[in-house]
């Protein structure tokens, strides 16, 4: 028996070699749409992140606005009146929107994009040896 590939083998060989390289084609591509979809979601993403962010901004500012406008009249009542049941609540009132935290929001994302680092199969199979030496 001769260790050498048949006609038929190579005419094999060389259509499987061919659909590998077809494939391949066809992989990077989705690759390439895959990560320019990912990139384009990822844009309109972080802008809601940026419009949600800034409205805590808004959020927070009139928060400590009504805390100042409580604390100012909390301020021109007497020490007996702030000292008392009510005064006490209020003081707690004024506190907890004196401390609320609107933290901006982080949205964790996938890796930046994805990439296809395979070898050339086709080529791999094209170049294994086609008979003993």
């Amino acid at each position: 028996m001769a260790f050498k590939l048949t006609k038929e083998q190579t005419a094999a060989r060389d259509a499987l070699a061919g659909r590998l390289e077809e494939a391949r084609e066809k992989l990077d591509s989705a690759v390439v749409d895959f990560n320019d979809t990912i990139t384009a979601a990822r844009g309109v993403l972080q802008e809601e992140i940026d419009a949600y962010n800034g409205l805590l901004s808004e959020v927070k500012s009139f928060a400590d606005d009504v805390a100042q406008d409580w604390e100012n009249d909390f301020e021109e009542k007497s020490e007996r009146w702030q000292d008392g049941d009510t005064g006490q609540a209020v003081r707690e009132l004024i506190e907890a929107w004196q401390n609320v935290d609107f933290e901006g929001v982080d949205i964790d994302t996938p890796d930046p994009e994805v990439s296809f680092d395979a070898e050339v199969h086709s080529e791999l199979l094209t170049d294994l040896p086609t008979e003993k030496e």
